[in-house]
């Protein structure tokens, strides 16, 4: 049958054994990484771009995407939150990264397999999910919804799966590439003289559950809200880092090799002692799955969060070469790389603590900086680029309602606060403007640099000074 699943005669429930497998993991993961949801949105300036959607999605009403083409289901599930503080926002992405860990221990359960628990939170903890599942980024939300349509699909739910697959969708559009990893499992499903029927009604609920997530963009912007922004495209030491270490981290990519070694060995020396943990399940999907992700980092390789998706699928394939203790220990590498790391002189923390203290520097500069422009008795600007968003998400709401200008910030135009400009970039044609006006130039920290490597503008020409010294 397609939309239920039969339990044998004197078997445990096997809704009451899943939903067991899904808490354990979800509730550890939960404990571990709400300590690091109290820092601000993180240092990504678009986890403070949802911040800000949201927030003027709940004080006006008025909708407006944190970036295009637009993150609808997240971000108007956000807007109530907002009242909160920036922990609201944080704790709720960490509930879907628990959610995430939940449901990949349920989908090693439906296919067979007794190390979910282990694969959870590995999943969880690898240092691109742990940093992005404790900010207001939307990888997380996309992720959960991605791995509970891979569980509806593995039990034979086509229409679940189709319309969990079109709320990820809603949380980050480019989701909807996976619906070939659902097909698969689908197609393999029983029921052989069903496969039409089966992938039709995920097709169908898939792109119906997706194009209502998207009506508000559509309706405001017109076909038009399809875009992403221009690019150059990084140097390729950069695109193999960001797809790599700072995806896995150090420990995790050692593990990774060890894991390819030992499979290696085991299937050149016919030495297998106990068969794989998931040893009756295809690997093809997880495959698909895996390549998909990196064809579409490879086409945008600006974050490395942009492969989030593929951790899930790395850890089935692991699963598919690796008997139970060296997938544990596999797994154990991957959870370690978040919160250590090594290098030429010893072991020092991993990427999820340098996050933290990183948030707690951007919080604490952003708050000077607010104080010394309130401070400031003649007309300025303050060149930000990504800090605008964080100076933005830290003004309370009156000031913030009076300040912000969403259509002004997508454009990357100047926003005034008082007599300050706050602008993301100095550009050559704006220097004369200054000279004239006779204003004085601050700089976020950083941005003296970035505005010379970016615009070739030497701001230090311009006499111009820190903002907070």
């Amino acid at each position: 049958m397609d939309e239920t699943a039969q339990t044998p005669s004197g078997a445990p429930p096997r809704r009451t054994s899943a939903a067991i497998g899904f808490a354990l993991p979800a509730a550890a993961v939960l404990i571990v990484i709400l300590p690091f949801c109290f820092d601000g949105c993180g240092p990504d300036p678009d986890a403070w771009r949802v911040w800000l959607s949201a927030r003027y999605l709940w004080l006006s009403g008025t909708y407006m995407p944190s970036r295009f083409p637009g993150f609808p289901m997240q971000e108007f599930l956000c807007a109530p939150l907002t009242p909160f503080g920036f922990a609201a926002l944080n704790l709720a992405t960490a509930c879907f990264t628990a959610a995430a860990a939940g449901f990949l221990a349920v989908l090693f359960r439906g296919l067979g397999a007794r190390q979910g628990f282990f694969a959870a939170l590995a999943l969880a903890f690898t240092p691109v999910l742990a940093i992005a599942g404790c900010s207001s980024i939307d990888y997380a939300w996309a992720l959960a919804f991605l791995l509970a349509a891979l569980c509806a699909a593995q039990s034979n739910r086509p229409l679940l799966a189709g319309i969990l697959l079109g709320l990820g969708t809603g949380c980050r559009i480019t989701t909807i590439l996976y619906a070939p990893v659902l097909a698969l499992l689908l197609w393999n499903a029983d029921g052989a003289e069903r496969r039409i029927p089966r992938l039709r009604r995920l097709a169908f609920a898939g792109a119906g559950a997706a194009a209502l997530c998207y009506l508000p963009p559509l309706l405001k912007f017109g076909p038009g809200f399809l875009r992403h922004y221009p690019f150059q495209y990084p140097e390729t030491t950069v695109v193999l880092r960001r797809g790599s270490e700072e995806v896995f981290g150090r420990i995790g990519l050692l593990g990774i090799l060890l894991a390819g070694i030992v499979s290696g060995f085991r299937r050149i020396t016919s030495a297998r002692v106990a068969p794989a943990v998931l040893s009756g399940a295809p690997p093809w999907p997880w495959l698909a799955g895996l390549d998909i992700a990196y064809a579409a980092y490879l086409w945008i390789p600006m974050e490395a969060g942009y492969l989030v998706p593929a951790v899930p699928f790395v850890l089935l394939l692991a699963a598919s070469a690796l008997d139970a203790w060296p997938f544990r220990g596999f797994c154990a590498l991957l959870a370690l790389s978040a919160f250590l790391t090594f290098g030429r002189f010893g072991v020092y923390e991993g990427p999820l603590l340098l996050d933290r203290s990183l948030r707690r520097y951007q919080t604490a500069e952003a708050d000077r900086a607010l104080e010394r422009i309130a401070a400031l008795d003649k007309p300025a600007i303050v060149v930000c680029a990504g800090w605008l968003q964080v100076l933005l998400g830290h003004l309370p709401d009156a000031r913030f309602h009076e300040v912000y200008d969403p259509e002004r910030n997508e454009r990357k135009e100047p926003l005034a606060l008082g007599g300050v400009e706050l602008i993301y970039v100095l550009r050559p044609d704006d220097v004369n403007r200054i000279l004239s006006e006779g204003r004085a130039v601050y700089f976020m920290p950083g941005q003296d640099k970035n505005n010379r490597d970016i615009n070739g503008v030497d701001l230090h020409a311009l006499h111009a000074q820190p903002l907070v010294p």
